[in-house]
């Protein structure tokens, strides 16, 4: 069957799975490989597509994953787990320094300290800390240690008996904020998706490109057709699934079956954003 450039550039993408089936075929297809140029750099090429093609079909089921996972209920990962005992902990610190302040005399030195670390350590009351979202709230729990640990309130905490407690504070402090980093690092944004299924498609593109190239004129045309027999079959196929209005248009890679699509369109938009 003859292949035009004209036709292949203005064929609608074959989804993941129909191209890595394609990709994994003309891999194993050693005594076509041998009959192709050296210099075309077809092998290479299918390496490099089919790496970047797996990554796209794993970025895009992680995304389908995500995506059924409701925004309340995704966030509730370690951060969302320590977030209570954190807000519990800063807050006892201020009660501590209320209550050390209520039981000596309202002019002794040891009052006189209280009140100056309790100035500086919750200018805007403890509400301003506990009731941020996350990553503000972590940040001043960092500023709030840096004053509890203060040389010059040294003295101030360890007459409230919190001297401890600021370590133990520390400790939850880095936990909480690990959680938080490690389930911004494992959360897609919808870029990510996006940028991983371009980088299939060009991938896979540039495998066709470089076998039109090796097969160019008309010496080249019986292994043209051989070459490309792969790609037409799933073109062709998905032409008629499209036709039919089969919700599944891909395949699974190894078995040619069906299955659901999971990963988005370039350019189409998430139903809801999602923080990266």
């Amino acid at each position: 069957m003859p292949y035009s450039t004209q036709r292949f550039l203005s064929t609608r993408g074959l989804p993941s799975g129909r191209r890595l089936r394609v990709l994994r075929q003309l891999a194993t297809s050693g005594e076509l490989l041998a009959a192709l140029p050296a210099h075309a750099g077809v092998a290479d090429r299918l390496a490099t597509a089919t790496a970047a093609t797996e990554r796209e079909r794993q970025v895009a089921k992680t995304w389908a994953v995500q995506s059924r996972t409701p925004r309340s209920e995704a966030k509730k990962g370690g951060a969302y787990k320590l977030d209570p005992a954190l807000d519990r902990m800063v807050s006892a610190f201020q009660r501590a320094l209320d209550a050390r302040l209520a039981l000596v005399p309202e002019e002794s030195p040891v009052a006189t300290r209280a009140a100056a670390l309790l100035a500086d350590a919750f200018p805007f009351g403890v509400r301003h800390i506990t009731q941020r979202v996350y990553e503000e709230q972590i940040a001043l729990v960092f500023e709030l240690l840096a004053t509890l640990s203060d040389e010059t309130h040294a003295e101030a905490i360890a007459e409230a008996g919190l001297t401890a407690s600021v370590g133990e504070l520390r400790t939850l402090a880095r936990a909480f904020d690990a959680a938080l980093g490690a389930e911004h690092a494992e959360r897609l944004s919808y870029t990510a998706v996006t940028e991983a299924a371009r980088a299939g498609n060009e991938a896979y593109a540039d495998v066709l490109v470089a076998l039109l190239f090796a097969t160019s004129g008309e010496v080249g045309r019986g292994l043209r057709e051989r070459a490309l027999a792969a790609h037409q079959r799933q073109t062709a196929d998905l032409t008629i699934v499209r036709a039919r209005g089969v919700v599944a248009e891909d395949i699974d890679p190894d078995t040619g079956e069906p299955e659901p699509v999971t990963e988005p369109a370039v350019g189409d938009e998430p139903a809801a954003p999602l923080v990266a």
